[in-house]
């Protein structure tokens, strides 16, 4: 009987445990679009041409906002940046 109630008592005890853990932001999904995200020429189409040399988006939580970092670089070289900050 002994070992039974020792048995109950643990895992009720982690039960607390689990849940605090589970609501930590440590442990909850990250949003999908944050990160840096960069053009695959090669599976892209652009019509009337030409394609970029590049384009390179950064997306990055800033609290409650979200920050937004473009760079495109044009078939010619140029490049232009575009940069905003945005709440969600």
């Amino acid at each position: 009987m002994f070992h039974g109630t020792t048995r109950l008592a643990f895992v009720l005890s982690g039960i607390p445990l689990l849940l605090t853990a589970l609501s930590c932001s440590e442990f909850r999904a990250a949003d999908p679009i944050v990160g840096t995200w960069t053009l695959n020429a090669a599976r892209s189409k652009f019509s009337p041409g030409p394609a970029p040399k590049t384009i390179t988006v950064t997306y990055a939580q800033a609290g409650p906002a979200l920050h937004v970092v473009s760079v495109v670089v044009s078939s010619d070289g140029t490049s232009a940046r575009t940069e905003y900050h945005g709440s969600l």
